[in-house]
């Protein structure tokens, strides 16, 4: 039987819930260098996570120009990744010994629509460096998630492969890219006609197994 040559993660919903954090950060960045109002919370800029923060931006602040919204992404970059460093989001429960059992069988990767620099951020946080081979985001290719699938893959002569995710465009990335989509519906997004699904991320190895039975 062929076996899946690596296995490729998003980051939030999937590996980890960082809403709470980030949206303290943006409140401080927002506070601190801007006379914007604060009219986010956590829950509200989680229904945006899986876009390019540039969207989640324009969503939460319409009436901003694309000018402004450059302007203030830098202090947002900057105070997330300050905030995430320090805070340390933990991982779901189970993510960590799910991912060194993986390792053990598998390369292990990262797509993210995230700008450049979260995936770092992330790992530093949680100490899950040692389990991932490569990542690719949002913020390196400037492209839809689809490509960086794809240029990952590239990047690492990965054929055989799977994304799993949380969301819809999770799934429609993955099916751009040619690869299969496992779907962890405890995450952050709702997905249907997902084929492959996970109510835990304790499931993982055994959904991994089953779809490499009937698909390679």
């Amino acid at each position: 039987m062929k076996r899946l040559e690596g296995i490729i993660f998003d980051i939030d919903g999937t590996l980890w819930d960082s809403r709470d954090v980030v949206a303290q950060a943006w409140q401080a960045a927002i506070q601190e260098n801007t006379s914007l109002p604060v009219n986010f919370d956590a829950e509200s800029i989680g229904r945006h996570f899986g876009k390019p923060m540039t969207d989640i931006f324009k969503a939460i602040y319409p009436d901003l120009t694309d000018s402004e919204i450059d302007a203030l992404t830098p202090y947002f970059y900057e105070y997330e990744h300050k905030y995430l460093r320090e805070k340390k989001p933990q991982p779901y429960h189970g993510v960590r010994e799910v991912l060194e059992l993986l390792a053990k069988e598998y390369d292990l990767y990262i797509v993210t629509n995230g700008q450049k620099g979260y995936t770092e951020a992330m790992l530093d946080a949680t100490d899950l460096h040692g389990y991932f081979k490569g990542w690719l985001s949002y913020g390196d290719t400037l492209e839809p998630k689809a490509v960086t699938l794809c240029q990952l893959m590239e990047n690492y002569g990965l054929k055989r492969t799977c994304y799993v995710g949380d969301t819809m465009g999770d799934m429609n990335a993955a099916t751009s890219a040619g690869i299969p989509f496992i779907y962890c519906t405890y995450g952050l997004g709702e997905v249907l006609g997902a084929e492959y699904q996970i109510e835990n991320i304790l499931a993982l190895p055994d959904a991994i197994h089953k779809l490499e039975q009937e698909i390679f």
